[in-house]
Parts: structure tokens; sequence; C-alpha cells
């Protein structure tokens, strides 16, 4: 998985994503004290991770996805980063939702899927800048009939986050 191809003309949503996903991967390469990790420190980060990730936490479950994505203490297996990235995302982590719409706009891990690409991107505009623009991007390459049915996606999406953080519908 190459969070670095992005397939947009526009270069300030190039930056703005690259950005995202480049604070992120600090964040799990770099220890508290700034310097970088060796391997066993990456190991034991994937493991605490792993551990916060199988009970629902939604912060591990997106640097677990990006462990997997990076293969940063793990074996690289872009499948379960996308799991975990996913799980994430259907708990509402505008992070994980911006990151999801990336993969299934550029095909990375997933057959390219601009309807489900602008779904997540629509979920994580709400606080997430570089998502909206994501959007505003895919948008304009995308038919009417692809944004009709997108609306009607994002409905579902927005379905199964409620339903898994215990809200009613």
């Amino acid at each position: 998985m190459n969070f670095g191809r992005f397939g947009f003309k526009n270069s300030r949503v190039k930056a703005t994503v690259f950005s995202f996903c480049l604070v992120v991967l600090m964040l799990v390469e770099m220890s508290t004290n700034g310097h970088a990790q060796s391997t066993d420190s990456f190991r034991k980060r994937f493991l605490e991770f792993k551990a916060r990730a199988d009970q629902g936490d939604a912060v591990a479950q997106i640097n677990l996805g990006i462990c997997y994505a990076t293969g940063r203490g793990v074996d690289k297996d872009d499948q379960e980063a996308l799991k975990w990235i996913r799980k994430a995302a259907e708990q509402n982590h505008a992070g994980a939702q911006n990151n999801l719409g990336i993969c299934c706009a550029n095909g990375e891990g997933v057959k390219t899927e601009p309807v489900e690409a602008y779904s997540w991107y629509t979920l994580a505009a709400r606080t997430n800048e570089g998502a909206a623009k994501n959007r505003e991007v895919l948008a304009k390459a995308m038919s009417p009939q692809q944004l009709a049915d997108a609306e009607k996606r994002i409905k579902e999406l927005r379905a199964i986050i409620d339903e898994k953080r215990g809200l009613p519908r």
C-alpha cells in the first residue's frame, strides 16, 4: 500500500493528504523522546497497538493498520492494513475515513471505487480539511449517477457507524 501515490492533479490536495499521512507515520515511527525506534521498539509498539485495537480502540486500529501498511513491527500486509483502517473508519475516526477514501480512489489494496472513496471522504470531511478537498477533486471526475450512488452509500455507512457506536437510527 503506497499512501504517497494519490493520483490527484491538484498539488494542494496531494500536499494536504501527504502531510496528514506523514504526521501519522511519524507518530508510529518516533519514540516519546523523539529518536527513531529500533526494530524491537517497532515490534513492541505493534503489540501495544494490537492489544488496544483488539479491544476496539480506534486510534490503535488506525496505527495498527499503518504498521501493516508500512511493515513496521510486523510483515507488510495490505489486506490487514485495510481491515484495521476500515475498523477505525467505522468507528468514526476521520483520519481513517480519509485514508480509506484514498485507498478506494487509487485502488490501493482494493479495486478503484470512486463511489466508495467519495463516501468515505464525505464522512471524514466534517473534521478533516484534506478529506473535503479530496472529495471535491474526486467529484469533478464522477458522473451524476455515481454521485447519486455515493449519497446512498453515505447513508449506509452512517447507519453502520451509528450502530457500532450504539446510537439510535
